[in-house]
């Protein structure tokens, strides 16, 4: 050939246009060539062995079936060999078709296809066949002539029955989760991923005051932070921060007002959830506590009447876990013993405190206690702080099922037994007195001229002499002012 450069102009047109025409040539080639290949039965064959779906061609008027998938024989259950000559109907005959309702189908898709030139998309229906279901998607279009003459129609049945059971499991499942959430006793709440209200359950609605309290924006909650007072705010919601920052959020305790206007006290939880490693929404939970609260507060107002019941009365309730060897009492108990609350004590910590001379007998009171007997001792101890103090303990033995524990009281009567020793010693001292005084009474015989007393044998003794005898006086001897007068008068005077 030769060189571009070496051509005229003529030439090099002449050449281009040869080009031209072969590629023209080579274009009308590929196009035969492909649709040969389209057009050749063997392809279309291939296309009916292999795609994955129910499909038929049939023409018209009746219905006569031109070609059938492989999917289809085996979706309707027909062999390839008892096809020939079968018209749709036919085919279709050992079959009924339903609505997913149940109800009948009036005119088939194809049939309404072939006869009125109606196309079917997506429209389900059920196959039933000696008490077996299958649900398909059926898609039919006529098939048209140049003139606009109908001339047959193509349908294709795709099946869903395996995605219909898994839509109806999960539907069930929907149900049944509904009628667990209805039931719970704790406020459900459903949030989507932008953090509005999806549902609510019956609890919700009770605890936050009627139907319509399933509000869909946060900012029409009424809430306060149960150890601040402060009001919560629209983004402090645990539900809002677990779909934006993925928290967990277990027990926080809140005081909220509800839409009839009451106040009530609640636990709210959330958690987020996830799909994929995604924030899809979250879950929230109601528990009312105000009951809870109301008697928590009798309780402690209890607790606290009591425990300065016992601090005033300095006495603490006690009991002691014998299979487990542990002793715990009231605040007052630890404010007897001079311990820390809630120190841990045993058996043998207990009596270590308890002054060595009254140990024999604490122990003979504690073991019979542990035989069932109810017990009261009177003991020293040697407190914590080194003090000796007088206490008394009350034991009694309760069973609690397969356990048993020694339950009681101990008073500190330190005060009260120095009284007694007060009272014990003056007693003593008055016995001794007593003993000392010997008393008179009855009649004296007593002399009216000397004064001398007679005795109980008889004989006269001298007064001070009779009254020693008989008395713990003794006497001096002296002169009145009348009698020193009388017997001395004179000389005094000179």
């Amino acid at each position: 050939m030769e060189a571009v450069e070496d051509m005229t102009r003529e030439e090099l047109i002449g050449v281009i246009r040869g080009l031209k025409a072969r590629v023209g040539e080579l274009e009308g080639a590929e196009i035969h060539r492909r649709l040969t290949i389209l057009e050749h039965p063997a392809t279309i064959e291939a296309f009916m062995e292999n795609i994955p779906d129910a499909v038929a061609l049939v023409a018209a008027p009746v219905g006569d079936l031109k070609m059938i998938s492989r999917y289809a024989l085996e979706f309707f259950e027909i062999k390839k060999k008892a096809v020939q000559g079968m018209t749709l109907p036919q085919f279709l005959s050992e079959w009924e078709m339903l609505n997913p309702d149940g109800s009948s189908i009036d005119k088939c898709p194809t049939m309404a296809s072939l006869r009125d030139g109606l196309a079917t998309v997506n429209r389900e229906i059920v196959f039933r066949k000696n008490g077996r279901k299958k649900t398909v998607l059926v898609n039919s279009s006529p098939v048209i002539d140049s003139t606009g003459k109908i001339i047959g129609c193509m349908t294709v049945w795709r099946e869903i029955t395996a995605r219909k059971e898994a839509e109806e499991e999960i539907w069930r499942e929907k149900e049944v989760l509904k009628q667990i959430l209805e039931i719970m006793p704790v406020g459900v709440w459903i949030l989507g991923n932008n953090g509005e209200v999806i549902e609510g359950n019956r609890t919700v609605r009770e605890i936050w005051g009627g139907a319509e309290s399933v509000r869909k924006e946060f900012g029409e909650y009424k809430a306060w932070w149960a150890e601040t007072g402060k009001q919560v705010g629209v983004d402090q919601w645990a539900g809002l921060r677990a779909i934006r920052k993925g928290e967990l959020t277990i027990n926080e305790e809140l005081e909220i007002e509800g839409f009839d206007g009451k106040r009530r006290v609640i636990l709210n939880s959330a958690m987020p959830l996830t799909q994929d490693g995604h924030i899809i929404g979250a879950i929230a939970v109601n528990q009312d506590i105000t009951e809870r609260k109301k008697i928590e507060k009798v309780i402690k107002e209890s607790e606290q009447a009591l425990a300065e019941a016992q601090r005033i009365a300095r006495m603490g309730n006690w009991t002691w876990e014998v299979g487990f060897d542990r002793f715990y009492g009231s605040a007052e108990t630890y404010n007897i013993f001079e311990i820390p609350q809630g120190t841990p004590i045993n058996s043998e910590e207990f009596l270590r405190m308890v002054h060595e001379e009254d140990r024999p007998m604490v122990r003979n009171a504690m073991e019979d206690g542990l035989n069932g007997a109810s017990y009261t001792v009177d003991f020293r101890v040697v407190t914590g702080k080194g003090k000796i103090k007088c206490l008394q303990a009350i034991g009694e033995l309760i069973h609690n099922g397969q356990t048993s524990v020694l339950k009681g009281i101990v008073q500190d009567i330190t005060e009260r037994k120095e009284q007694e020793n007060k009272q014990k010693k003056l007693m003593s001292e008055l016995q001794e007195a007593f003993a000392r005084i010997k008393t008179l009474s009855g009649l004296i015989p007593i002399c009216a001229n000397c004064k001398r007393i007679r005795d109980d044998r008889g004989y006269w003794q001298r007064m001070e002499r009779y009254i020693e005898e008989r008395s713990q006086a003794e006497f001096t001897h002296s002169l009145c002012p009348d009698c020193e007068q009388k017997l001395y008068g004179s000389e005094k005077e000179k």
